[in-house]
């Protein structure tokens, strides 16, 4: 083996693992291909329109500025410990709430401005054993 070859192989050694890392990583912040809820808020005609266009195939459940009665409702089944994929089209605090609720189990979230008022964000979750 020649010295070009030996440094060529050296390198491939480094750069090899770095790129795998980095391509599972952003395979993994991809958005969620289903969602099991989808939120809109329903004080907010924008939101609605939204909702159509961001997820056709998943009826939208309409929620106004409180998540309590979505935490004590519909996400307190015992689905809760399972991984989830939430989205919405709602306001900043609804999401903040909503995450602070789901704290332990957050894998990952993303939020970005659509409206004045409005946000669209994403919540996923990951297992969380009984304790």
């Amino acid at each position: 083996m020649d010295r070009r070859h030996f440094i060529q192989a050296g390198m491939s050694s480094v750069l090899l693992p770095g790129a795998i890392l980095s391509a599972s990583a952003a395979a993994s912040n991809a958005l969620p291909s289903t969602l099991d809820y989808f939120f809109v808020d329903d004080r907010f005609a924008a939101g609605a329109l939204r909702a159509g266009t961001i997820s056709p195939s998943l009826a939208p459940i309409r929620v106004q500025a409180d998540v309590a009665p979505l935490w004590t409702g519909l996400l307190a089944d015992s689905r809760i410990g399972a991984p989830l994929a939430l989205r919405g089209v709602t306001t900043e605090s609804f999401f903040f709430h909503l995450k602070t609720l789901l704290a332990r189990r957050v894998r990952d979230s993303q939020i970005s401005r659509v409206g004045p008022d409005l946000h669209l964000w994403t919540i996923r979750t990951r297992l969380v054993p009984a304790a």
